[in-house]
């Protein structure tokens, strides 16, 4: 496909760009968590929930991310973020349960 090909594809749908932009941040923290460098792994899906709220599975990917690294107060707004967009989505609301049951109880 050619450049050109993806831009009018880009153009054509609202939003179609931010998803692009979301998945390759997603892919960039995937190779850096590959790489042993957690950091940098978290921020890039963090920027990936922020350019694509509506996406349910990264948003909880990142949750357990950030509960790993006793970090709830994000991993919560991170989950809220994306219910308030994605209200359907039922895995955030399981993953937020999760998170306040951890965390509520200590």
């Amino acid at each position: 496909m050619t450049d050109s090909k993806v831009s009018r594809m880009l153009d054509a749908r609202p939003g179609a760009m931010l998803r692009a932009l979301a998945i390759a941040a997603f892919a960039e923290g995937q190779m850096a968590d590959e790489k042993g460098d957690p950091d940098r792994a978290i921020e890039a899906w963090k920027r990936a929930t922020g350019l694509d709220p509506a996406n349910a599975g990264l948003a909880v990917k990142v949750a357990f991310e950030l509960g790993k690294r006793n970090e709830p107060a994000e991993a919560i707004r991170v989950l809220k973020d994306t219910i308030a967009v994605s209200p359907k989505e039922p895995d955030p609301y399981i993953y937020l349960a999760q998170i306040y049951e951890k965390h509520l109880n200590k």
